[in-house]
């Protein structure tokens, strides 16, 4: 009788190894100082923002400032001169603003007017808070705090339709500053100057 030979069989084969994710959960001391850290983190990212919106506004600032200092003028010995079309009979107010220090003397600076040609008479200035003199129709800006507003209110003559407004500085001790952004406004007035001359 002949022997079989029995197979060895082999052992099954081992299945692929899964890699096992295990999830665990931060002790309380450490989820508490994750939370802390983020909020920080967040208090942070909070900060730099605020700090872009001031830094934004602070530019702003200075662009209007230097905005603001290319339309003032440094007085000199020298009258500078702005002209601005206006309406014959026509009542205006002419405002605008001086810069000085707060003890400057009382004749520091003055705006004169010139009404092209037309020879306004010493009656007709007084009306009006002006002087007429060799130099012109003029009169003293106010001075006593570092900025004062100006106003008259000049009725343009008969004819006139064109004014020239003139700065200089007079007896000052110290720098004077005008804005250039001189303010033309129709008013109410009473007769017009010069009307049938």
């Amino acid at each position: 009788m002949k022997k079989r030979n029995k197979k060895r069989s082999s052992p099954p084969p081992v299945p692929p190894h899964n890699d096992v994710v295990i999830e665990v959960s931060p002790v309380p001391a450490q989820a508490a100082q994750l939370e802390h850290e983020i909020e920080e983190n967040n208090q942070g990212v909070e900060e730099l923002s605020n700090k872009g919106k001031m830094m934004e506004e602070a530019n702003k600032e200075i662009s209007n400032q230097v905005v603001n200092h290319a339309e003032e003028l440094v007085l000199s010995p020298f009258v500078y001169w702005e002209e601005f079309r206006v309406e014959e009979s026509q009542c205006y107010s002419v405002t605008g603003y001086i810069r000085t220090v707060a003890d400057e003397k009382k004749d520091a600076a003055v705006i004169f007017f010139n009404f092209e040609g037309y020879s306004m008479s010493k009656e007709e200035c007084a009306r009006y808070g002006l002087t007429k003199s060799k130099a012109g129709i003029y009169s003293y800006l106010p001075v006593g705090s570092s900025v004062n507003t100006w106003i008259f209110n000049i009725q343009i003559p008969a004819g006139v339709d064109r004014v020239r407004i003139g700065f200089r500085k007079w007896e000052n001790n110290d720098e004077v500053i005008v804005g250039k952004n001189i303010t033309l406004t129709k008013s109410l007035a009473p007769a017009p100057i010069g009307a049938g001359k």
